[in-house]
């Protein structure tokens, strides 16, 4: 029987409310990895909603991965999200070595921004300091926002052109990574999706699915942690971005349906059975 894999997961941690590491965990762990996690801040709720009480890690950062490396625990994967600051990078990257080899394959997710815009409270030196950080990783999963402002390239809503979409693919490609995922392409009005590059050819893939109406929050966050249960269990690039596109369809179209408030997230939980069975063949 083939070993378990183990994935860390650094990102933040909101109490309430479907985003970030609340979905990530379930996620992951319906995809057969054993996952621990070490939160870069805590929330009471993500940040769509107001008054939210939240507390920086940044203190357990180093002290967890040196514990982690004394007790031997070392990680196949790391997933890195949310960082609440330019100090968390610099930690992170001193704390990586501790948990990660290289045969670790290390996710990054440069959380920074959407719609052309950085999120609020957030460092406008962080651009920069992601874009130097990104190199730690082997896969890099921007966002059409994060992706032009690491470029230095203007944001474009869509749709987007494919020399739009090849010209921030090529932009991110020199960072250091393997692979890019790209999210948010619109080829046109009615549909959106993801592209890919491996760097190392310069072959890109695409998967796109018709766009729903309704936007919800937390679904970057899902994305990415369906596509790396995907690519941790086995399925190449362009199957698992359709692997992870078909699971935030059915999210979307299942939260939709119920009228929910937006800002809770998706109804991502009576969709994990499906994932399971399309990740886990």
């Amino acid at each position: 029987m083939e070993k378990q894999k183990r994935i860390v997961v650094i990102q933040s941690l909101p109490c309430a409310g479907r985003s970030s590491m609340a979905v990530t965990l379930p996620v992951l762990s319906c995809a057969g990895l054993e996952t621990s996690i070490l939160p870069t801040v805590v929330l009471s709720t993500h940040t769509a909603f107001p008054n939210v009480a939240l507390k920086k890690m940044t203190d357990l950062i180093l002290p967890a991965a040196e514990q982690w490396h004394e007790e031997g625990f070392a990680a196949d994967a790391v997933y890195l999200g949310y960082l609440g600051s330019v100090e968390q990078t610099e930690l992170i990257r001193k704390a990586l070595p501790l948990i990660a080899d290289e045969h670790t394959r290390i996710y990054v997710d440069p959380v920074m921004g959407d719609g052309g815009k950085l999120y609020r409270n957030m460092d406008p030196a962080f651009p920069a300091a992601m874009r130097e950080f990104c190199g730690v990783g082997k896969v890099l999963l921007p966002n059409i926002t994060e992706a032009a402002m690491m470029c230095g390239l203007p944001y474009e809503e869509g749709p987007h052109s494919e020399e739009y979409i090849r010209s921030l693919l090529e932009g991110l490609r020199n960072l250091g990574q393997e692979q890019t995922v790209l999210t948010g392409v619109m080829p046109d009005e009615e549909h959106i999706g993801a592209a890919a590059m491996d760097c190392r050819t310069g072959e890109v893939v695409q998967v796109v699915a018709k766009k729903e109406p309704t936007s919800f929050c937390g679904t970057g966050d899902l994305f990415a942690a369906s596509f790396i249960g995907a690519q941790m269990n086995g399925h190449g690039l362009e199957d698992s971005l359709r692997i992870a596109e078909e699971f935030i369809g059915g999210c979307i179209r299942r939260s939709a349906a119920e009228n929910r408030d937006l800002r809770r997230g998706v109804n991502f939980e009576d969709g994990l059975g499906e994932f399971i069975r399309a990740v886990r063949k």
